[in-house]
This record gives C-alpha cells, sequence and structure tokens, in this order.
C-alpha cells in the first residue's frame, strides 16, 4: 500500500514537472518570437528609412537635370513642372524588398503661416468660414506665435488655453509643423485639413506667381480677386513673362504687394519609403532652397530643414 502512496506522488511529481516544463518551453517560445518581431521590425524600419533617402537622391537629381537643361531664363518657371511630371511618372519604385515614392511642392506656392499679416490670414480664411470665425482663427494664429502674452480681441493665451482645459499652450514662437494647427483655439480638424494644401510653415515670404493657386493670390491685399485674375491671364502655357511688369501693374492697386518670382526658391521634397506588407512607413521630408539659379546652370541645393518619422 505504501509502494503505491509514494508512486503515487512521483506520478504527481512528474506531471507537474511536465506542466511546468511546459510552461517554461512556452515562455521561451513566446519571448523568442517577440525577438524576432522586434529583429523584423527594425529590419523593415531600417529597409524604410533607406528607401525613403533613396527618393530624395532620386528628386534631387531629377532638379538637377532640369536646372541643367534650361537654355534661357524664359525656360525657368518651366523646371518645377517638370520635375512634377518626372516624378509623378516615376511613381513607386522598387529597392530591394523595399518601395519608395516621392513628390516635390513649391512652398512659395502657399501662404506661409509664420510669415503671413493679419490681412492676409483673415481673407485667406474667410474663403473657408465665415468672416467671424475666420477674423476668430486669425487671432488665435497670431496669438499663437506672436513674441509677447496679450491675447487680441478674438484670441487666446496661455490662460484662456489652461482654463479650458486644453493640454497646450501658445509657444509665443513660430509653427514647426503644419500638425501644430490643431492644438490653436478654433482650428479643428476639418478645418485643418481644408487648408492644409494651400499653406506651410517653411516659406520664405516670396510668391510664385506660375504656381500659386487662385485662393492664395487673391488673399495678399495687394493682389485681391482682380490682380489674381490678371495673373492666371498672364500665365498660359510659359507662365509669367516679367514678374518686374506684373509686379509694377500690380502696385498702381494701392496695395501693399509681396516679393514675387516666377520660379520656386523654395522646395519640400516628401519621400516615403516602406517594405512590402509591413504596415511601417518612413517618411523623409527635405526642404531646399536652390542657390545661383541660372540658364543652363545647376544650382546649390541648400537643405533648409531636414525632418524624418516613421509612422
Amino acid at each position: 500500500m505504501r509502494l503505491r502512496s509514494e508512486r503515487g506522488v512521483a506520478l504527481m511529481l512528474v506531471l507537474w514537472l511536465i506542466v511546468v516544463l511546459a510552461a517554461v518551453a512556452a515562455a521561451a517560445v513566446s519571448t523568442v518570437k517577440r525577438q524576432s518581431d522586434v529583429v523584423v521590425n527594425l529590419r523593415a524600419a531600417a529597409q524604410a528609412r533607406a528607401a525613403a533617402e533613396s527618393g530624395v537622391t532620386v528628386a534631387l537629381e531629377e532638379l538637377r537635370a532640369a536646372f541643367a537643361a534650361t537654355v534661357e531664363f524664359g525656360d525657368l518657371p518651366r523646371v518645377y513642372p517638370t520635375v512634377v511630371d518626372r516624378l509623378e511618372r516615376l511613381g513607386q519604385q522598387a529597392l530591394g524588398d523595399a518601395r519608395f515614392q516621392v513628390a516635390v511642392v513649391d512652398l512659395n506656392s502657399r501662404i506661409d503661416l509664420n510669415n503671413a499679416d493679419e490681412g492676409t490670414l483673415a481673407a485667406f480664411l474667410g474663403t473657408f468660414v465665415g468672416e467671424g470665425e475666420a477674423r476668430s482663427l486669425t487671432d488665435a494664429l497670431l496669438d499663437w506665435r506672436d513674441p509677447d502674452g496679450a491675447p487680441r480681441p478674438r484670441g487666446a493665451e496661455a490662460e484662456a488655453y489652461a482654463a479650458s482645459g486644453s493640454g497646450f499652450a501658445p509657444p509665443n514662437g513660430p509653427l514647426r509643423r503644419l500638425e501644430e494647427l490643431t492644438r490653436i483655439v478654433g482650428f479643428r480638424e476639418e478645418i485643418a485639413a481644408a487648408i492644409a494644401p494651400y499653406v506651410t510653415v517653411w516659406g520664405d515670404g516670396r510668391l510664385n506667381v506660375n504656381t500659386a493657386p487662385e485662393r492664395v493670390l487673391a488673399a495678399f491685399p495687394g493682389i485681391a480677386s482682380q490682380g489674381a485674375s490678371t495673373i492666371l491671364a498672364q500665365r498660359g502655357e510659359q507662365g509669367v513673362g516679367s514678374v518686374v511688369a506684373l509686379r509694377e501693374r500690380l502696385s498702381q492697386g494701392g496695395g501693399a504687394v509681396p516679393q514675387l518670382v516666377g520660379a520656386p526658391q523654395r522646395l519640400l521634397l516628401v519621400s516615403r519609403g516602406w517594405v512590402e506588407g509591413h504596415p511601417l512607413t518612413h517618411e523623409t521630408q527635405v526642404v531646399l532652397q536652390p542657390q545661383g539659379v541660372a540658364p543652363g546652370r545647376v544650382p546649390d541645393l541648400l537643405v533648409v530643414a531636414w525632418e524624418e518619422r516613421s509612422r
């Protein structure tokens, strides 16, 4: 009887040992799987980043080739649309297991939220919302970026944000990226999304009359709707012939005309890289400023800003 009891205890111990070993084995397998997933993710992230950087290199070469192909000053306005067309035709490109796609944006065709004056901002925002709301949004944006802590009539400073329970407060400095817009009082996500194609935080204060859309052109008090129609009529196939003559004509209206250019002075390259079948995407954004632009010459492409993010 005692022998049977001892055998029963031994059997129970063996069974418990098997359970413990199975649990240890399962934990080990789970750990290995997690480590394997980490390796896979790190590898995908590295490949996506390399692909995105390859896209930037391709875009730079397209820009250099387009500048080099110009013969006279009248050809320079065609550089930007030429590069846009080439990159659109290029589409998605494979790089081993990864892929990339790159686009170029003329920042001089957009309103710079960090430099635009009150009149320009109010007129522009007024094309999306009512006049009263446009004034409130303008004041809130100006309070966000101006260096003082005094709120404008329809704006808001730190105390108002704290009172509303917002987790943000005006930095009293320039916006660093467009995503900041939704932190500003009044800028709902739908408003921020609607204006995004027309604005930038990386502009240089100059306006490209050959690429800016009518909505952007008309927002400047010195241009307004009539001036915007004049510019669009002069563009044609080859673009505005003389920016100087156009500025003189617009100045006769009495309003302050922004600095006009006929070709981009600030360009944004947006390159995305990813691995097929993997959810992670790496995005590289590069702001360029061509230096020493002249027909037949490849200008120096000064990097003004470089940002990367993975999603």
